[in-house]
């Protein structure tokens, strides 16, 4: 997969109600799964046209990805503390139609102030989504079961990873960001169509607490693996967010090719997450240091030979296997002990984290392609990883003294 995580965690099946099937509905959440990542994922490919149109630097357009995750952040856990037992459908369709609004004020943004605080909506909805989506999607169908709606739901992920940043490159390409954005309003009314009609009452019978959300982060070895997390992550934004104008500018690709090798990225992606799950079931903490490790390679490999289409190709193709494989061997590696009965609280405080690494790194990239050009980004965001290099060997001290 690509940008997000997937939940660890699904609801115990002896605290859950038995549910009333219902595999369209989890198809339903799915479909929203799809719908906020591309909405979140595709200015990705639009940032020099935003940047030309609206007379801001590219490192400020790219901003947006910031802000979106810096409230995703924020959402997340905020969401599963306030709905409470709240009935799931009516949350889910709430925060489709928030998705709704961001894009229709994106589309007609009459400047960048406009077309930022249409991002923190959906930073909101964003956040909030995670923290409801895969629990409920679980609760529409049987205990032994549950897993296969958590995939089903993942899978929107994966597909709008892989789509969202060469689409949006192509229709700025031939068309203009806007209409790109256009895009981002039909989808998620349609998604909103087919949640009305299949997506049935889902109520929870129980509620997250602050005290929850402490417990996920008791632990010294969550903590760091938490923070490896948000290296991980971080380095991933800080590079990947300015990788549309990085390879037009230093790599010299033309529109065309930029389109394929941008969709080529989110193919590998995918494969990476079939390599990472049957790495990880062998050793989790080896896939983790082996993974980060040929990630550092693959930036330091785009940042040295960027001028060279060659080079730069297959270190973009590594890098984006290597980023597959990170969602599954993480999610393993860090919540492989967490509780697993407040299933709500641990996937909050993981797309917390998550979030708020999308948010600092591509921050972080957004100043330094500011200050020192879209060069720099490659170059920080394998600096990031190494950080997280650091925690992972942290992390395995720590399981070594515990074990």
């Amino acid at each position: 997969m690509s940008a997000v995580l997937e939940s660890p965690v699904l609801p115990d099946a002896a605290a859950a109600p038995a549910p009333a099937t219902s595999w369209s509905g989890v198809l339903a959440i799915a479909l929203g799964a799809f719908t906020v990542v591309f909405a979140e994922l595709l200015p990705v490919g639009l940032l020099s046209g935003i940047s030309r149109d609206l007379h801001v630097l590219e490192g400020t357009a790219g901003m947006m990805v910031s802000i979106t995750a810096l409230l995703a952040f924020v959402a997340a856990p905020g969401t599963a503390l306030a709905v409470g037992s709240m009935d799931r459908r009516r949350v889910l369709i709430g925060l489709t139609i928030l998705t709704i609004i961001s894009s229709v004020l994106s589309a007609l943004a009459p400047s960048f102030a406009v077309l930022f605080g249409a991002r923190i909506l959906l930073g909101i909805a964003l956040g909030g989504f995670w923290a409801v989506a895969v629990p409920a999607a679980a609760r529409l169908v049987p205990a032994d079961k549950a897993h296969v709606s958590s995939t089903i739901v993942m899978s929107g992920i994966s597909i709008a990873a892989v789509l969202a940043v060469p689409a949006g490159t192509l229709i700025a390409a031939y068309f203009s960001w806007r209409v790109a954005f256009v895009a981002a309003t039909i989808i998620p009314l349609i998604v909103l169509l087919t949640q009305w009609r299949y997506l049935p009452n889902i109520v929870m019978d129980d509620h997250v607490t602050v005290a929850d959300l402490g417990r996920v982060l008791k632990s010294p070895r969550n903590a760091a693996a938490l923070l490896t997390l948000l290296f991980a992550v971080g380095g991933q934004y800080a590079g990947y967010t300015f990788v549309t104008p990085y390879l037009a500018q230093v790599t010299g690709v033309d529109t065309n090719v930029l389109s394929s090798l941008l969709l080529a990225y989110g193919l590998f992606s995918i494969a990476g997450n079939f390599i990472g799950g049957a790495l990880a079931a062998r050793s989790r903490h080896g896939t983790v240091l082996g993974n980060m490790i040929v990630f550092l390679i693959s930036l330091l490999g785009l940042t040295i030979f960027g001028g060279n289409f060659a080079l730069a190709t297959v270190s973009l193709m590594v890098w984006a296997v290597v980023w597959g494989i990170v969602p599954v061997s993480l999610q393993l590696w860090i919540f492989g002990g967490a509780t697993r009965d407040k299933p709500e609280a641990v996937g909050a405080v993981l797309v917390g984290v998550l979030q708020l690494a999308i948010s600092l790194g591509s921050f972080a990239g957004a100043l330094a392609v500011n200050g020192a050009g879209v060069h720099s980004a490659m170059a920080l965001g394998a600096a990031i990883v190494a950080a997280g290099i650091l925690m992972v060997l942290i992390v395995g001290n720590i399981d070594r003294r515990n074990g």
